[in-house]
């Protein structure tokens, strides 16, 4: 069994750094490769050279192997009715000689589709060594004949759809070294007294149940145990401390509670522990200081409590620490500083307090660090320039203040810059233009002020900008779309931006969401915007942005062109004139059109009616008269309709009541006249306001349970 050391030591790296690309969103599956450096180490056996005696048991399992496979679209099977090309030569069939025979030692089919089941008679095969047919899509159970090939070592079936549960027959394998059945749909629990001589188990990604076996502990030499992606319960077994072999321990996106036993820290060639998504409570054991192998620590998505132990400065090799979303407390160790080899820092979303330690800036190798959602005061240290590697700085959400330090704009592969919702005053430096890699800058609300640099609008990169709730100033550059052809997100509301809109936000062709509300914008909206085939959202609501005739209404126009807008929010400017009936063009997608609080005359187009995805009108505060289009109970998926505080007459339309969504219907303070429509009883309205008006009559019983009398009642 020594020989297989170097192989499985091999394994465990793989799986560890194929588990860092696949669950880090800033830094896969490994089964795949795991089956490729499978068929290239351990066991080797020749092919045939002479001609052997074959094994006929050997050949009429194969064959009924082939017989259960129903699909085999690469026709990898194709050799294997031959009597022409000896078994051994079959594709997937390796061979070695025993007492003059020649037998079926390996078979390897990976990735290639075959779909169907094992054969039972493949436990016919009775030299058979490894037995890996990973990356496939074989289903029904998992023979329980399997556990008759005594000399199997190397068993791997992952990434099929087998059900049912692991076979407790695994048990009776006594030379087995490799056990993967992950990535599949079995159920039941965990088989107990598997082979002491085990050194590589991957059950995740099943639907197991039941609890961690305590008997695990007699597994001595096992250096990988993947448990991920399962629905165990209970606690992990102090007895998991007896596993000094292991080097790989994945428990992650189960349900596992209790605290996490000191007994860990008797692990001492872990290089990678993934309990996350769990529900562990406790404190981080101290004793985790002497896993001194230690590279990933991932504890995220728990219910852990205590401080950060300082103890985790002696992992010397540290390379990623996540403890996000716990209820962590306490400072962030200044002792932290000493891991020089450290890249990922995640400690958001606990409850950590005091300042970020200047000693951060010792991380030379940091990449991402991520501390939002904590109760971190005071300002951000100037040592955090000396950190040129980062790709990443997550500091929002918590209690910082002073201003923010210029030294940021040393990072120069800085991708995501987070420094909303904190206290920073002052200005945005400009050395941040420096960051010419930067796709997200949000330094939304915050108490900054002052003028944007001129160097920001020049982020060629930039995606995101989230300038919200400040006390900015001055006016948007016009070449803004040119300087940032990238832009997907702008948004800049609540300040005190002023001047015209940039007329060349159509260049930003990736635009899809647009809040400019809540400045001092004046000027008309620009013409263009139609090219803006992402926009979802469009929202310049509380501004002195003008519209006076069918020319500067054009927008309108252009915005119908926007085929993925949902939003469309011009309310509280000073828009006049007629509302175009090309509003009957906007795109099938459009769910708010609100237009309240400006000056806007005339009649609603019943054009309106083409808008079937609408779900909000506002128009009220305006001077729009005529009757109210009957075309709005055409409109399915209304749920709010506000026309008051306008000049319409007529009736209140009886097409009303086919909205059987609508719940709010807001058309106090007009000129309408008439009764009310006993169809507004089918609606499950919540809010009905018609006061105000000239309706006569009574108050349909459809609506109320005592009708009441109605001339210049208020009725809400």
């Amino acid at each position: 069994m020594a020989a297989q050391a170097t192989p499985i030591t091999a394994l465990v790296l793989l799986y560890t750094r194929m588990e860092l690309k696949r669950r880090s969103s800033v830094i896969g599956s490994c089964s795949f490769l795991l089956v490729l450096l499978l068929s290239r180490v351990g066991f080797s056996a020749s092919q045939p050279e002479t001609a052997a005696a074959e094994a006929t048991a050997d050949r009429l399992a194969l064959l009924s192997f082939k017989a259960l496979i129903s699909d085999d679209p690469f026709r990898a099977l194709e050799s294997w009715n031959t009597t022409s090309l000896h078994l051994c030569r079959w594709r997937g069939v390796t061979c070695g000689n025993h007492s003059g025979q020649l037998r079926v030692t390996t078979l390897e089919l990976e990735s290639l589709a075959l779909a169907g089941k094992i054969s039972p008679s493949i436990a016919n095969l009775t030299f058979l060594q490894r037995l890996n047919l990973p990356q496939n899509q074989l289903e029904g159970p998992v023979p329980q004949e399997l556990g008759l090939l005594s000399r199997l070592q190397h068993l791997n079936l992952s990434y099929n759809s087998f059900r049912g549960t692991v076979p407790t027959t695994i048990a009776n394998l006594s030379s087995l070294i490799l056990l993967d059945l992950s990535y599949n749909q079995l159920v039941g629990s965990i088989p107990h007294n598997l082979s002491s001589e085990l050194q590589y188990i991957n059950l995740s990604n099943n639907t197991l149940v039941g609890g961690i076996p305590v008997n695990l502990r007699s597994l001595s030499k096992l250096k990988l145990l993947a448990l991920s992606g399962n629905n165990l319960t209970g606690n992990i077994p102090p007895e998991i401390g007896s596993l000094v072999n292991l080097t790989v321990l994945d428990l992650s996106i189960n349900n596992l509670e209790e605290s996490i036993p000191p007994e860990i820290g008797n692990l001492i060639s872990l290089k990678a522990v993934y309990l996350d998504y769990n529900k562990f409570t406790g404190v981080i054991p101290g004793s985790i200081g002497n896993l001194t192998s230690l590279v990933w620590l991932q504890l995220s998505q728990n219910q852990l409590t205590g401080a950060i132990p300082r103890s985790l400065s002696h992992c010397s090799e540290l390379q990623y620490i996540f403890l996000g979303n716990n209820m962590l407390e306490g400072e962030i160790p200044s002792d932290i500083s000493s891991l020089s080899n450290l890249k990922v820092l995640y400690l958001w979303n606990n409850r950590l307090t005091g300042s970020i330690p200047p000693e951060i800036g010792n991380l030379t190798n940091l990449t991402n660090l991520n501390l939002y959602s904590n109760r971190l005061e005071g300002s951000v240290p100037r040592e955090i320039g000396n950190l040129v590697g980062l790709r990443e700085v997550l500091l929002h959400d918590n209690q910082l203040t002073g201003s923010i330090p210029s030294e940021i704009g040393n990072l120069v592969n800085l991708h995501t810059l987070a420094l909303l919702i904190n206290g920073f005053v002052g200005t945005v430096p400009p050395a941040i233009g420096n960051l010419t890699s930067l796709t997200y800058l949000g330094v939304s609300m915050n108490n900054l002020g002052g003028i944007i640099p001129p160097s920001i609008w020049n982020l060629s990169s930039l995606r995101t900008l989230e300038l919200q709730s400040n006390h900015f100033t001055g006016s948007i550059p016009p070449d803004m779309g040119i300087t940032l052809p990238l832009l997907e997100e702008l948004n800049i509301n609540d300040n005190q931006f002023y001047g015209p809109l940039p007329i060349s936000l159509s260049n930003a062709t990736n635009l899809n969401n647009i809040q400019l509300y809540e400045n001092r914008f004046t000027g008309t909206i620009p013409r263009g915007l139609g090219s803006l085939q992402q926009l979802f959202h469009f929202d310049v609501t509380y501004n002195q942005l003008e519209a006076r005739n069918a020319a500067e209404w054009g927008f309108l126009d252009d915005l119908a062109n926007c085929s993925s807008l949902k939003y469309l929010q011009l309310t509280s400017n000073n828009l006049s004139g007629f509302l175009p009936q090309s509003i009957g063009n906007f795109s099938n997608s459009l769910m708010w059109f609100e237009i309240d609080d400006n000056n806007i005359a005339g009649s609603i187009p019943a054009e309106i009616g083409n808008l079937v995805s609408l779900t909000s009108v506002r128009m009220k505060s305006n001077l729009l008269t005529g009757g109210i289009p009957a075309a709005l109970g055409s409109l399915a998926k209304l749920q709010i309709i506000d026309l008051s505080g306008n000049r319409f007459t007529g009736g209140i339309p009886a097409t009303l009541g086919n909205l059987t969504k609508l719940t709010e219907l807001q058309l106090y303070s007009n000129r309408l006249q008439g009764p009310i429509p006993p169809t507004l009883g089918n609606c499950p309205l919540e809010l009905l306001d018609l006061s105000f008006n000239q309706l006569n009559g009574t108050v349909p019983k459809e609506i109320l349970s005592e009708p009441a009398s109605l001339p210049h009642s208020v009725i809400q």
